[in-house]
């Protein structure tokens, strides 16, 4: 089933989310580019306050592909408390010297999700080979905001085939990027584990802005949940 992902910067942004009944509560600081990470001790307070009623994700910034650089984040972001660690594949190669460096973490149990980007893909993902290396889940998203959401960038027969291959390898799969109201049909047909959004939750579907209670419950309600299908849910949108 599909779960709904919504990205918070702060402690009442999460609580909004969390009694809106979304799945997970992604951490991050969407002013600091498409992976933008909100502050060790604020992300510590907004794990906290949480309370274990919902599963968290943290983003570890916009950070070069370097060995050292992505491991030391991680480290530090491990220390708040999150349930998930989120690493942007932000080269078009997935360079030998990373995969050792996540092995080494998931070896200590930190489930990590890597994001790669629509608009810096690689030319070819081994899903298998990141199983291996103990990696949690992948995710697609979008780099640049300002070029369009995930489905302008890429098309559906392409998403799909990303959403089967990981999940084939036995990965967690996320779509986001700019998502919109208008794109959950579509992607809820692909059945990735849960649908990323920050955007679309915001006032005038400003990323950057405040969350909205109104946008924040029409997108709620156009994913299943359990005890209720598709069809049930998209109807009760509309």
């Amino acid at each position: 089933m599909t779960r709904m992902l919504g990205s918070v910067r702060n402690v009442a942004e999460a609580s909004m989310l969390l009694h809106a009944g979304v799945d997970i509560i992604d951490i991050k600081e969407p002013a600091e580019g498409a992976l933008g990470a909100v502050p060790l001790a604020v992300t510590s307070d907004i794990v906290r306050s949480l309370q274990g009623h919902c599963i968290s994700s943290a983003t570890i910034g916009d950070l070069p592909m370097q060995a050292n650089t992505i491991s030391t984040a991680i480290t530090a972001t491990q220390t708040t408390g999150v349930d998930i660690i989120k690493v942007g594949i932000f080269s078009r190669d997935l360079s030998a010297e990373i995969l050792p460096v996540l092995a080494s973490h998931t070896a200590r149990g930190i489930d990590i999700v890597l994001v790669f980007f629509a608009d810096r893909l690689p030319d070819k993902i081994n899903f298998r080979s990141l199983a291996g290396c103990g990696i949690y889940g992948a995710m697609l998203d979008t780099a640049d905001k300002q070029a369009g959401s995930l489905r302008t960038i890429m098309d559906h027969a392409s998403l799909k085939g990303f959403v089967d291959a990981a999940r084939a390898a036995g990965l967690k799969t996320g779509l986001a990027g700019s998502l919109q109201a208008i794109d959950i049909p579509p992607l809820l047909g692909l059945q990735a584990d849960y649908l990323g959004f920050r955007g679309a939750l915001c006032r005038q579907q400003d990323r950057i802005s405040q969350l909205d209670s109104d946008a924040v419950s029409r997108v709620r309600g156009m994913i299943p949940v359990e005890g209720k299908n598709a069809t049930e849910l998209l109807s009760m949108a509309n």
